[in-house]
C-alpha cells in the first residue's frame, strides 16, 4: 500500500479541495437563511455579534474561493520541502506555510466586516447593509471593474499563475521560513 504521505502534492489537493468544499456548503447552508445569522436581517444598527456574523461570512467565503486557487502553490511548496523534511515535519512545514497566506487574508476578511459594517451606516444602503441602492450599486461594479486594470491586480495574479517562479525568488528554508514565504504569497 503506498504511503499517502509520500505524495504531499496529493495529500494537500485532497484536504484543500475537501476544506473549500466544506466552506462551499457552509454558505450555501445558510444562504438565505436568517435564523443562522439573525442578526443580519434587517438590521440597521450593527453589534458586535454581528460584526462577528459579517467576519464569519467573509472569512467563509475567503476560504470558499481561496483554497482552490492555492492548491498549486501548496502542492509545489510540499514537493519541494520534501526535499528536506518527511512525515510531520513536512506536514507541519506545509501547515505553517497555508497558515502565512491564510492569516493574510483573515486580515483582509476583517477589514472587509468592518468595511461592510460602516457602509451599511450609510444612506447608501438599506436593510442594514444588505441591499444597495442601484447609485451604490454602480459605484462598486465601476471599482470593481476599475481594480481590473490596474497593475497591481496583475503583480498579484503573477503570485498565483507560477508557483515554481514565485518560490524560487522567495524561498526560505526551515520552519521558520515557511510562514513569512506563505505570508509573502498570500
Amino acid at each position: 500500500m503506498i504511503r499517502i504521505i509520500e505524495h504531499p502534492g496529493f495529500l494537500v489537493s485532497t484536504i484543500m479541495l475537501s476544506l473549500a468544499a466544506a466552506m462551499w456548503w457552509m454558505m450555501w447552508a445558510h444562504m438565505g437563511n436568517t435564523a443562522a445569522m439573525p442578526d443580519m436581517a434587517m438590521m440597521v444598527n450593527w453589534s458586535a455579534k454581528s460584526l462577528t456574523g459579517t467576519t464569519a461570512m467573509w472569512l467563509f467565503m475567503m476560504l470558499a474561493m481561496m483554497l482552490p486557487a492555492m492548491v498549486p502553490m501548496v502542492a509545489t511548496y510540499a514537493l519541494i520541502s520534501k526535499n528536506e523534511v518527511h512525515g510531520a515535519a513536512l506536514v507541519l512545514r506545509v501547515g505553517v506555510f497555508a497558515a502565512g497566506y491564510f492569516s493574510l487574508w483573515a486580515v483582509f476578511s476583517v477589514a472587509a466586516a468592518f468595511l461592510q459594517t460602516a457602509l451599511a451606516q450609510t444612506p447608501w444602503f438599506e436593510m442594514g447593509g444588505t441591499q444597495a441602492l442601484p447609485v451604490a450599486s454602480g459605484v462598486l461594479l465601476i471599482a470593481a471593474g476599475a481594480w481590473q486594470l490596474t497593475p497591481i491586480k496583475d503583480t498579484c495574479l503573477q503570485h498565483c499563475r507560477s508557483p515554481m517562479t514565485f518560490l524560487l525568488a522567495h524561498w526560505k528554508g526551515g520552519l521558520k521560513g515557511a510562514f513569512p514565504v506563505g505570508l509573502h504569497h498570500g
